[in-house]
């Protein structure tokens, strides 16, 4: 009989946890199996175990069951998450820019002649604009990448040079220039090209405090005669194009832009196997830490805060909270900013219901504005570090009640042992309870399709009973509860013939009914001794 004591014992331990079950060490002791009644030769004890609040809740929630007040013991789960993380490349980007610059004979002062053997050199200024976009101004740029692609193109019948200097582009203490050297060769028009690397590159697109998101060009063009004709309709058209700009850093106004952060949730797991019941909870906490690197105020907005009973859709939205909330904003480049909001009893009017629809997520939603109250004092700043992230967490205090509260859970079987000499089975369960937690359990075994065979349990029956509690909600002493559950020798083929184990628990805080609260300690414990006697001529 040994498969059945074993799965027999887990399915009990199932049954007074309501979570996954925890295999026990044997029991030696054969004088503690039963009260006195039982014929000690065919008594056999199965296990005894003792549980503690670390046991029990630890099974689901590992890492999340803290101690809250050293003095008392009392415990809560904590639950975290991360609402968002939301990188400078999603806020805020370069785009590229494309320019083209045409000079004519006449705007290079060459008047038409038969044959041109000199040489004439002019310069001329270009201002390039990045284009607004969302209203953001950039005043200095720290290039970590990018490139600029040039290209001539020109049908003189002569030889051409463009140096073009850049005097608010710096890279390694020099303006950045480019040179591009068009010669001549018989056939028109003449094509140059030549790029150049922009890492590194500091800009200010301010010419000197007069504009933004402008920079200027400095064209120097010379032509060379190669003794042909100059007919006065030629050209000569430069491209400059800046491609994949990336920021190392940046200044200026980011303007008043709203991003949406998203949605995401907490998955709350002492509910992972809950299926109904009210559970309220009279002192949760939701800490939300916002930590802000970006260089300029930012306005949050919280919406439909909420949990959700993923089975039945049902859901509870938080109300009263501050909202929006104004993020504070770091003043050195580099630095990065914190800001704290708890939701608690005290400013948030329907908290303390936010477990009730004993749910198995907290959903929360999130959009920003930057720079809610337009321009700023000092200027915006960007690293392409920079980050504006959401950190939440749900403290549930272990401290109030709960009724109706049921959870099932399913388990595999396979009896294998001969049962033709057995006339019954009876499992004997002695729960010392120092939870104040009442537990009625049903076992229901059922065929490979689930169809039910035999239920060992009266309907839903008593196997754990509440310690007592004081006025504090704190118990005081233990409870012991002694069940029988008998398997008689007309049900023994239908447990030959069962598949799965179906324990559906239904479990409630004292006097969860009348809204008594209970607290939670990291001293409680529970103990089982469990057992089993078998009528017949089995060996033992």
């Amino acid at each position: 009989m040994k498969k059945t004591h074993q799965k027999l014992y887990l399915l009990l331990a199932i049954c007074m946890l309501g979570v996954a079950c925890k295999k026990l060490g044997k029991y030696n002791n054969p004088d503690l199996i039963s009260n006195g009644s039982w014929n000690p030769e065919l008594a056999v004890p199965l296990a005894f175990a003792e549980f503690g609040v670390y046991d029990i809740l630890a099974q689901t929630d590992s890492t999340d069951l803290l101690v809250i007040d050293p003095n008392s013991g009392q415990l809560a789960l904590v639950y975290k998450g991360e609402l968002v993380s939301f990188s400078a490349e999603n806020f805020i980007s370069i785009p590229d820019l494309l320019v083209q610059v045409d000079f004519s004979s006449s705007d290079l002062s060459l008047a038409p002649i038969p044959v041109f053997s000199s040489t004439a050199t002019v310069t001329q200024d270009e201002n390039l604009v990045f284009p607004l976009v969302n209203g953001v101004e950039f005043h200095t740029v720290k290039f970590k990448g990018g490139s600029l692609n040039l290209s001539l193109v020109t049908d003189f019948k002569h030889d051409i040079n463009i140096t073009v200097l850049f005097p608010g582009l710096i890279k390694n203490g020099n303006a950045v220039s480019v040179n591009l050297n068009g010669t001549y060769t018989g056939n028109s028009p003449t094509v140059v090209g030549g790029t150049l690397d922009l890492t590194g590159v500091s800009a200010d697109l301010t010419l000197a405090g007069t504009v933004v998101n402008t920079f200027k060009a400095e064209i120097t063009t010379t032509i060379s005669g190669t003794g042909a004709a100059i007919v006065g309709t030629e050209s000569i058209s430069l491209n400059m194009d800046f491609v994949n700009l990336a920021y190392e850093n940046a200044t200026g106004y980011f303007g008043n832009q709203n991003f949406d952060l998203g949605q995401d949730s907490i998955l709350i797991k002492i509910f992972n196997n809950a299926l109904d019941g009210y559970f309220e909870l009279t002192n949760p906490k939701i800490k939300l830490e916002m930590v802000n690197s970006f260089g300029f105020p930012v306005q949050v907005a919280l919406n439909n805060l909420r949990t959700e009973n993923v089975i039945n859709g049902n859901t509870f939205v938080l109300s009263g909270y501050q909202n929006p909330i104004d993020i504070l904003a770091p003043q050195i480049m580099g630095d990065a900013k914190t800001t704290i909001l708890e939701l608690n009893s005290t400013n948030t009017s329907n908290i303390s219901s936010i477990i009730t629809p004993t749910p198995k997520y907290f959903y929360y939603e999130a959009e920003a504005t930057s720079n809610p109250n337009g321009p700023t004092a000092n200027l915006n700043f960007i690293l392409d570090t920079s980050k504006f992230k959401i950190n939440a967490e749900l403290e549930l205090p272990l401290e109030g009640f709960a009724y109706g509260f049921e959870f099932k859970d399913t388990l595999a079987f396979d009896f294998t042992d001969d049962i033709a000499e057995v006339s019954a089975i009876l499992f004997r369960i002695i729960i010392n309870n120092g939870f104040p937690v009442n537990v009625s359990a049903k076992i229901n075994f059922t065929d490979e399709h689930y169809v039910s065979l035999l239920e060992i349990t009266d309907g839903f029956e008593l196997v754990v009973a509440s310690g007592e509690v004081n006025a504090d909600g704190i118990v005081t002493s233990p409870t012991e509860k002694l069940t029988d559950l008998v398997v008689e020798r007309s049900d023994l083929p239908n447990i030959d013939a069962a598949k799965h184990i179906i324990i559906t628990v239904l479990g409630e805080t004292t006097d969860g009914n009348n809204g008594q609260v209970v607290k939670m300690l990291d001293t409680y414990k529970i103990g089982l001794n469990l057992g089993m006697k078998v009528t017949g001529s089995v060996q033992l």
